[in-house]
Protein backbone atom coordinates (compact mmCIF):
# COMPACT_ATOMS: atom_id res chain seq x y z
CA UNK A 1 0.00 0.00 0.00
CA UNK A 2 1.33 3.63 -0.89
CA UNK A 3 0.62 6.43 2.34
CA UNK A 4 1.03 9.84 1.97
CA UNK A 5 1.36 12.23 5.54
CA UNK A 6 1.40 15.59 5.31
CA UNK A 7 2.88 17.83 8.16
CA UNK A 8 4.36 21.10 8.52
CA UNK A 9 7.58 19.92 9.91
CA UNK A 10 9.45 17.06 9.14
CA UNK A 11 13.25 15.53 10.73
CA UNK A 12 14.80 13.88 13.36
CA UNK A 13 15.35 16.34 15.54
CA UNK A 14 11.79 17.70 15.84
CA UNK A 15 11.43 15.96 19.30
CA UNK A 16 7.86 16.95 20.24
CA UNK A 17 4.62 17.69 19.33
CA UNK A 18 2.46 16.38 16.23
CA UNK A 19 5.46 16.25 13.97
CA UNK A 20 7.17 13.78 16.27
CA UNK A 21 3.91 11.57 16.28
CA UNK A 22 3.99 11.68 12.63
CA UNK A 23 7.72 10.63 12.48
CA UNK A 24 7.26 7.72 14.45
CA UNK A 25 4.70 6.71 12.84
CA UNK A 26 5.93 7.15 9.23
CA UNK A 27 9.17 5.18 10.22
CA UNK A 28 6.58 2.28 11.23
CA UNK A 29 4.46 1.88 8.67
CA UNK A 30 7.19 2.34 6.07
CA UNK A 31 8.46 -1.49 7.05
CA UNK A 32 5.24 -2.49 5.35
CA UNK A 33 4.48 -0.19 3.16
CA UNK A 34 5.63 2.61 0.75
CA UNK A 35 5.01 6.12 2.74
CA UNK A 36 5.86 9.37 1.71
CA UNK A 37 5.96 12.37 3.68
CA UNK A 38 4.83 15.73 2.44
CA UNK A 39 6.26 18.88 4.40
CA UNK A 40 8.07 22.11 4.10
CA UNK A 41 11.59 22.96 4.23
CA UNK A 42 10.97 24.87 7.84
CA UNK A 43 12.48 23.43 10.93
CA UNK A 44 11.44 26.22 13.09
CA UNK A 45 7.61 26.91 13.94
CA UNK A 46 8.14 30.04 14.14
CA UNK A 47 9.96 31.61 11.71
CA UNK A 48 9.14 29.49 8.96
CA UNK A 49 12.09 29.65 7.62
CA UNK A 50 13.57 27.22 4.91
CA UNK A 51 16.15 25.40 6.71
CA UNK A 52 16.19 22.24 4.65
CA UNK A 53 16.89 22.06 0.83
CA UNK A 54 13.49 21.90 -1.12
CA UNK A 55 13.20 18.31 -3.16
CA UNK A 56 13.15 14.43 -2.46
CA UNK A 57 15.16 12.56 0.28
CA UNK A 58 15.20 9.37 1.95
CA UNK A 59 15.55 9.59 5.55
CA UNK A 60 14.98 6.46 7.64
CA UNK A 61 13.12 4.44 4.84
CA UNK A 62 10.32 7.24 4.22
CA UNK A 63 10.65 9.56 1.37
CA UNK A 64 10.40 12.87 2.39
CA UNK A 65 9.05 15.19 -0.43
CA UNK A 66 9.94 18.97 0.92
CA UNK A 67 8.70 22.68 -0.39
CA UNK A 68 9.53 25.84 0.38
CA UNK A 69 7.69 27.22 3.46
CA UNK A 70 6.10 31.06 2.52
CA UNK A 71 7.94 33.42 5.33
CA UNK A 72 6.23 34.34 8.30
CA UNK A 73 4.34 37.13 9.11
CA UNK A 74 4.62 39.38 11.34
CA UNK A 75 5.41 37.19 14.55
CA UNK A 76 3.86 39.70 17.33
CA UNK A 77 0.68 39.28 15.17
CA UNK A 78 1.40 35.61 14.72
CA UNK A 79 1.89 35.61 18.78
CA UNK A 80 -1.44 37.49 19.39
CA UNK A 81 -3.77 34.94 17.24
CA UNK A 82 -1.83 31.91 18.95
CA UNK A 83 -3.13 33.65 22.38
CA UNK A 84 -6.45 34.18 21.36
CA UNK A 85 -6.85 30.85 19.53
CA UNK A 86 -5.73 28.62 22.46
CA UNK A 87 -6.83 30.48 25.69
CA UNK A 88 -10.76 31.71 24.20
CA UNK A 89 -13.36 29.62 24.64
CA UNK A 90 -14.54 27.49 21.53
CA UNK A 91 -18.27 26.79 20.25
CA UNK A 92 -18.69 23.60 18.72
CA UNK A 93 -19.80 25.51 15.50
Amino acid sequence: MRLALVTPRYGAEIAHGPEHACRLLAEQLSARHDVDILTTCARDETSWKSEYPEGADRIRGVLVRRFAAAPAGEPEVTRALSQRLFTTAHSRA
